[in-house]
């Protein structure tokens, strides 16, 4: 079996996980310092960091302005060679970030593509996508498409005074969406991937998918209903990766290649419906990502709707129409969504580990998840408090992700590893986001580790039990119960 079917994918958003400098801020040499905790105390193989590549820093490291480069707010390629070295030492595995989608607005190939008098604007202009204005000056928007964030700016086009065009930007406007259609974009990236498998990157989680591919025409995209909010709109964007998937194809034989699709909930109108969603995995023909990300649990939002009912059309309907030969994924929360415990309360929160744990397939772990921490409401003054006490670093402008609460802060606090100051993740220092306060009351990892019935030994059981043949080899079956409680 591949090394990515046989462990959970352990997410770590960096900035939250264990800080070893001490400026409130979760770093590469912090990680490095937990790797003995995620493999001998927890069981875990496989570890998915979120972005550490330099970046503004404007979407938390989804916006990058060099893919070859570590942000020195976690640390140097030296840190990072090193964790690549302490992870393998241990027979563990590194699942990087990798976001083709977009750039920064800061990358030097924008930089170049934005201003006409740039010595290198001819190799760099077409690396964007730049649209003509409809009547020659900024207030000539392009058409209606709308930005994923569209509480912030509405407009997926954003009008440059240097080179007198739109681009577009599918999030952030300090995120100009890359041209696919251009092939030296496709050999730009394909060299970052190259880049990142010589240091001995073992997979790749692709982040937005989904969104690489433009449609040509620029039609206005019609409102499903005028009165919802703007971002209940049909996707301005084709769902298809073949172009790109087949080239990082090569890679395949020896990475993971995890592709993560952007879910827009639009009644039945959709278009990232199961069957669209299981077009990642390729064809008979052509392969394409080892598997595409499976939220389908995480779509099941509230307690009432985890009915067995319910459980059971998720599943199977996933197992149904994925190909033949390939390989399903599970997961219940990331650095996305509300965490589990929060949405579905403790108990259904560990039922929903039993599920993901010996359901065939991979399963993803959120940092956090296996000791059941919680969401924890950032309010504005607090964000606004945290800047005002020097780390305007992270938060660049006055953007809404700067001085206003990001709407994924509470699912993002720093890891509570015991009940000292900051709950171990930091000393002496205000953390980048606050802690939430049950660290001190035992839900934290110090304490649950030496409690027999907490969720962290809970996990830890169900790692060690999905480790074993029957649930890594095994057949899917349903039992049925007339009971109202199992």
């Amino acid at each position: 079996q591949e090394f990515w079917q046989t462990s959970p994918i352990y997410q770590i958003y960096p900035k939250s996980y264990a800080d070893s400098n001490n400026d409130g801020i979760g770093d590469i040499t912090g990680i490095r310092g937990k790797l003995d905790y995620l493999k001998d105390d927890l069981g875990v193989e496989m570890v998915w960091l979120n972005p550490v590549y330099e970046s503004p820093q404007f979407d938390n490291g989804y916006d990058i302005m060099d893919y070859r480069s570590i942000d020195p707010v976690f640390g140097t390629m030296n840190d990072m060679e090193l964790l690549i070295t302490d992870l393998h030492d241990r027979g563990m595995k590194l699942i990087m970030d990798f976001v083709p989608n977009h750039t920064s607005d800061q990358h030097a190939w924008f930089n170049a593509s934005s201003d006409p008098d740039h010595a290198q604007h001819d190799k760099y202009k077409d690396y964007y996508i730049w649209v003509d204005s409809k009547d020659g000056t900024e207030n000539g928007i392009p058409n209606n498409w709308q930005s994923v964030f569209s509480d912030v700016e509405k407009s997926a086009w954003e009008w440059s005074a240097k080179r007198k065009q739109f681009y577009y930007h599918a999030f952030l406007k300090q995120q100009p969406d890359l041209n696919f259609r251009n092939e030296a974009v496709l050999a730009e990236l394909d060299g970052v991937l190259a880049f990142w498998m010589d240091q001995g990157v073992d997979g790749f989680r692709c982040d937005a998918v989904g969104f690489m591919f433009e449609a040509t025409h620029l039609r206005d995209n019609p409102l499903v209903d005028p009165t919802l909010n703007v971002n209940i709109l049909y996707s301005s964007v084709y769902l298809y990766s073949s172009v790109y998937e087949a080239r990082i194809n090569p890679f395949n034989k020896q990475a993971l290649i995890v592709c993560y699709y952007f879910s827009i909930k639009v009644n039945t109108l959709c278009d990232f419906l199961y069957e669209n969603v299981i077009r990642y995995y390729g064809t008979p023909w052509v392969d394409e990502a080892d598997f595409p990300m499976n939220f389908r649990l995480i779509d099941l939002e509230h307690a009432s709707a985890w009915t067995g009912t319910a459980i059971e059309t998720t599943v199977l309907e996933w197992m149904t129409k994925m190909p033949a030969g390939k390989w399903p994924n599970w997961v219940i929360g990331n650095h996305d969504q509300p965490r589990v415990v929060s949405r579905l309360g403790k108990p259904l929160a560990i039922c929903a580990a039993f599920l993901t744990m010996t359901l065939s397939g991979t399963p993803g772990m959120y940092y956090g998840e296996e000791i059941g921490m919680e969401d924890l409401p950032i309010t504005n003054p607090v964000r606004r408090r945290i800047l005002q006490n020097g780390l305007k670093h992270i938060f660049l402008g006055l953007t809404y992700f700067s001085l206003q609460q990001d709407f994924r802060d509470p699912v993002r606090t720093p890891m509570q590893w015991d009940t000292t100051e900051n709950a171990g993740f930091c000393k002496n220092c205000t953390p980048w986001l606050p802690l939430n306060q049950n660290y001190a009351i035992g839900l934290n990892v110090e304490d649950e580790k030496v409690d027999a019935t907490s969720v962290f030994n809970i996990y830890k059981r169900l790692i060690n039990l999905r480790s074993q043949d029957t649930f890594l080899r095994g057949y899917l079956c349903m039992v049925y119960s007339s009971a109202k409680s199992v």
